[in-house]
């Protein structure tokens, strides 16, 4: 007998956790709250129904008050998934709901969650993966503190007055930052060891862009298809069309715009560099295609690339099914963390 689904949201907040409990019956909803602690966690597992059923948890991204109950869950073998703050927005907005709490924000919430399958959630949480993410942010944050801290003082006029501690500032955070890239990319390999391969193999594909999209996309491969990955980035053709008029394709305006913007300086190294992008390059533009248009299909192809290079890693690792000739025999995935493995 197939277990019964309970859908459960949690609204996350720094002090405490809004959960409500739906089933099959949507008009049969279950508000609590407990406290974002590890006492609140083991209340939260008290809560929870005892019968023959199967838990299924959603949470927005909430800087990191979420981490520690999402550990939790994967600890006790609850599915969880990390519902993307676009999407939650949207459902919102379908729900037509009025006006705004926490108990309302938790029921939306595991409303979004019945609607989702079930390979959306997962059991695998990290703590190498949490770390590396927190490595990467920071990084971030240095590297657009020293770019606005020039761009602050270019713009200032200080006369005969010493800069020389500034300049000293400057320094100490570029060493930081230098020192902190090392610490990533080690960090990067350890965790995802395909990350090393990809930049060996792939000219004009580097540290910056795998910190940024391997992570991102690695545990969706194999569970999204490729088109729905890449219009997750935001590289998918829009069409633009309305009656007789028929206007120009173009790329989507959503996606992360940070990778974006990191895979069009690598499209735009590897319309140089490779070979093979650069032979790409240079036959569409010699068709008449706009050069930064061009761009955008370079962008798509190394993106497939990195793709490629992860799904043959995970299918390595038996993270992933994979059909034979006959059509109808199926090599058994495993749930192993990969996450501390090498290669």
């Amino acid at each position: 007998m197939e277990k019964m689904r309970l859908n459960i949201g949690v609204d996350v907040s720094k002090d405490k956790i809004d959960c409500c409990l739906l089933g099959d019956n949507f008009k049969k909803s279950n508000f609590v709250i407990f406290s974002n602690n590890k006492d609140g966690f083991v209340e939260f597992l008290e809560w929870l129904p005892n019968g023959d059923y199967s838990f299924f948890v959603g949470f927005e991204s909430t800087a990191n008050y979420m981490r520690n109950f999402q550990k939790f869950l994967s600890d006790n073998g609850i599915n969880s998934v990390l519902l993307n703050a676009r999407t939650v927005k949207h459902y919102s907005n379908f729900m037509n709901m009025q006006g705004k709490n926490d108990q309302k924000d938790s029921y939306m919430l595991a409303s979004l969650v019945s609607t989702l399958q079930t390979s959306s959630f997962t059991l695998d949480y990290s703590d190498s993966k949490e770390q590396l993410s927190k490595m990467i942010s920071a990084l971030d944050h240095l590297i657009e503190q020293r770019k606005r801290t020039k761009t602050f003082f270019k713009s200032l006029d200080f006369g005969s007055y010493d800069l020389s501690s500034h300049f000293t500032y400057l320094e100490a955070l570029d060493k930081s930052i230098d020192d902190l890239e090392k610490v990533v990319k080690k960090k990067l390999y350890e965790v995802y060891p395909v990350a090393r391969q990809i930049e060996k193999e792939v000219v004009g594909v580097g540290q910056k862009l795998l910190a940024s999209l391997v992570p991102l996309i690695y545990d969706s491969v194999g569970v999204y298809s490729r088109e729905q990955i890449t219009a997750f980035i935001g590289l998918n053709p829009v069409e633009n069309k309305s009656g007789y008029f028929v206007g120009r394709d173009k790329l989507n305006r959503f996606g992360n715009k940070q990778i974006k913007k990191i895979l069009f300086m690598s499209a735009l190294s590897s319309s140089r560099s490779n070979l093979i992008l650069q032979s790409k390059f240079n036959e569409l533009v010699l068709l008449g295609h706009n050069k930064k248009k061009v761009l955008g299909v370079l962008m798509r192809k190394i993106l497939l690339v990195i793709h490629s290079y992860i799904k043959k890693d995970k299918i390595n690792r038996g993270l992933l099914m994979v059909h034979t000739s006959a059509g109808n025999s199926v090599v058994c995935t495993t749930n192993k963390p990969h996450a501390t493995t090498s290669p």
